[in-house]
């Protein structure tokens, strides 16, 4: 089973998907950035039709990576372009043909999106206080220190977290999450 944990920056994922590889071996990690493709920085618009190529191959990628009887946990998949580029649009960043063509690639390259993911999503003020200490130790990231940004593309996940087959994780202490999440992966 390949799962995508899926959230704002600094929210979490990495360090969930870290701890749960830790507690079981029934759980393995796509590595991040392994094909190594470019990132767009400057354009909103270039870059989300970017981190579509690049959810697409790395798709195909993690397929050699799955192991029957294991869970593969991979960091963001199509539906963060989709909160991404829906948060771009609110702040007036990309146009609404800009996110309708967004979307048209989205339904183009998969015919099939994820049907199970973890999305954690804290509060603003959990995140901010999680983005400054990442600060603290190795930089900042895209626009994540634009709060406004980091509201709009939360309240994005939020709305995708009413789906009902995704693990929604929020303000939860992080040993609360490996138990909720090893819950819903079934795994000891």
């Amino acid at each position: 089973m390949i799962i995508p944990i899926s959230g704002p920056h600094g929210s979490g994922k990495t360090t969930l998907m870290q701890k749960l590889a830790g507690v079981s071996n029934q759980i393995i990690i796509y590595p991040e950035d392994r094909l190594n493709l470019p990132k767009i920085e400057d354009n909103y618009y270039e870059r989300t039709k970017s981190k579509l190529l690049r959810y697409h191959f790395e798709g195909l990628d993690q397929k050699k990576y799955y192991q029957p009887n294991k869970v593969l946990l991979v960091s963001r998949c199509p539906y963060d372009s989709i909160a991404y580029s829906a948060a771009y649009q609110k702040l007036g960043w990309i146009s609404s043909g800009q996110l309708e063509n967004i979307m048209s690639i989205v339904d183009l390259i998969f015919t099939k999106l994820p049907e199970n993911i973890i999305i954690i999503n804290p509060s603003l003020e959990i995140l901010q206080k999680q983005l400054e200490n990442r600060w603290k130790n190795g930089g900042k990231k895209f626009k994540e220190d634009n709060f406004e940004y980091l509201a709009a593309v939360r309240q994005e996940f939020e709305l995708l977290g009413k789906e009902s087959n995704f693990l929604y994780l929020t303000d939860e202490p992080l040993e609360e999450k490996i138990l909720k999440a090893k819950q819903w992966l079934k795994i000891a």
